[in-house]
């Protein structure tokens, strides 16, 4: 054995016995999750793009380089600065593809959403030209990720449970059941999203993972809060903060805490939200976290905020936020900043729906004589073209511009209570039912007869309108249908 061999391996001993690398596979060292936080910055200090691109180099010199992994080679590759000539030095399609992919995490996770969504379009366009499975396995993570970023969650879950299948196989793709909880969620697959977050909890804990066991229960947290379950989702709360702490992991005690003033938030308490949240973007801040958009309540919280006049965060205020989101690639984050600054414009009393194209005039023109009729009227276009600001517009300009405009999402309605959530229900109707529910609502039933006749009536209406369809179009939308109900 040489000196240099000699050496090097020492210095591993050493440095595996004070706790600051440790074993991540077979042949694979890394350093330790729980590395003091002065020793972490000094390494990334001392790890210079030069002297990164310096250690490329040798690499290359040596025939070493196309044995590292396409994540680790994204890494080096990142951080020297010489990304086309070392990848095209590689002369490997599968590894320039999977670099491509990993780059576009890297990005993603920098906060610099548009600069990801390239990258990961063009790793994902690479994996599909070459197509087989094994390619499509090992992307499959990064694609589903790529689909994510892009708020295109029906495209992305599939991809999502693919690596997470994987994960659970051969512990690989550890952030996979995390996009799949949170996608699902965004789905309105709520069963799917809490079953696969606390699976990937407790085998992480089996395995003795606190670090990564902290990150799944925060993101757990988060999801039993979207579903209503508050009294749960605030147990589990409280668990995560001490798992996150015990673990010493500062992105799942983020997490955490975020859940916690969206707790509060669910709970109308939008004034202790407000507080924590400003305490907690500081204190991230400091610890160079980057926030991460992909929930909607990112936006909600700072809309409530502006609404009860409350003072904004600091570089969390309404406008802001939306200015932000506007400007990236997530078609359902943007869609929730239009339906928001939608309410905002109702709240101030702007005008709806403006433009002067031809098209938008016949079909405010069409919608305005629609609204004076008792006819049932469907709007449909894509995310953000404007079809709320159009409802809004038809019931502020029909007879029942008095009463309430009442927003249903039926994504969070289980198919098997929507009668129930719409209608009301009797005494002892399901589990839980323990006393008869008359809603006075316009949208639904007072009494089980009036259900049961409205349940008739809806069937007859949705029959005999389906023959007497007119085409609203323009850049309201897509296409928008009105069906008269007789």
């Amino acid at each position: 054995m040489s000196r240099s061999s000699s050496g090097l391996l020492d210095f591993l001993d050493k440095a595996g016995r004070a706790g600051l690398i440790q074993r991540q596979g077979s042949g694979v060292l890394g350093p330790d999750p729980n590395l003091r936080e002065d020793v972490r910055q000094r390494i990334e200090d001392l790890n210079r793009p030069e002297r990164v691109s310096a250690t490329v180099e040798a690499l290359k010199d040596r025939g070493l380089l196309v044995q590292a992994s396409p994540e680790t080679l994204a890494r080096l590759l990142e951080r020297s600065g010489c990304v086309e000539e070392a990848a095209g030095a590689l002369g490997v399609r599968r590894s320039q593809a999977l670099i491509r992919l990993h780059l576009g995490r890297f990005s993603y996770l920098g906060d610099r959403r548009m600069e990801a969504v390239g990258l990961f379009d063009t790793g994902r366009a690479a994996v599909e030209e070459l197509g087989d499975e094994d390619i499509r396995a090992r992307a499959a993570e990064l694609i589903g990720l790529y689909y994510f970023t892009r708020g295109l969650h029906p495209e992305a879950i599939g991809h999502l449970a693919r690596a997470t299948q994987a994960f659970e196989t051969w512990s690989v793709n550890p952030s996979a059941p995390l996009h799949l909880g949170y996608c699902a969620a965004f789905l309105g697959q709520f069963h799917r999203a809490v079953g696969s977050l606390d699976f990937s909890w407790r085998r992480a804990k089996r395995n003795a993972n606190q670090a990564l066991a902290a990150s799944y229960r925060a993101a757990l947290c988060t999801a039993l809060l979207l579903i209503k379950k508050t009294a749960e989702g605030l147990a589990y709360l409280h668990a995560a903060l001490e798992e996150a702490q015990r673990s010493r992991n500062a992105l799942a005690r983020y997490s955490a805490s975020g859940g916690l003033a969206y707790h509060h938030f669910v709970s109308n308490r939008s004034r202790e939200a407000r507080d924590l949240l400003a305490r907690l973007i500081a204190e991230g801040a400091a610890a160079g976290i980057r926030r991460q958009f992909a929930s909607p309540y990112v936006l909600a919280m700072p809309f409530e905020f502006h609404r009860l006049g409350l003072d904004p965060i600091p570089g969390f205020g309404f406008q802001d936020q939306v200015a932000r989101v506007l400007g990236e690639p997530s078609v359902h984050l943007r869609g929730v900043a239009l339906r928001l600054r939608t309410q905002e414009s109702l709240r101030v009393g702007e005008e709806l729906v403006a433009g002067t194209s031809p098209a938008m005039s016949r079909t405010l023109e069409l919608a305005d004589r629609a609204a004076r009729s008792d006819g049932t009227v469907l709007t449909q276009g894509e995310t953000g073209v404007g079809k709320e600001r159009l409802a809004h517009r038809l019931h502020e300009r029909s007879r029942r511009s008095r009463k309430l405009f009442v927003t249903v999402d039926p994504t969070t309605i289980p198919e098997n209570l929507m009668e129930s959530e719409l209608f009301g229900y009797e005494k002892g109707a399901f589990t839980g039912a323990d006393s008869r529910v008359e809603w006075s609502s316009p949208t639904r039933a007072r009494s089980s007869s009036t259900r049961s006749a409205r349940s008739r009536l809806l069937r007859k209406r949705s029959s005999s309108g389906s023959s007497r369809r007119r085409r609203l179009s323009g850049s309201a939308g897509e296409a928008a249908r009105q069906a008269s109900s007789g």
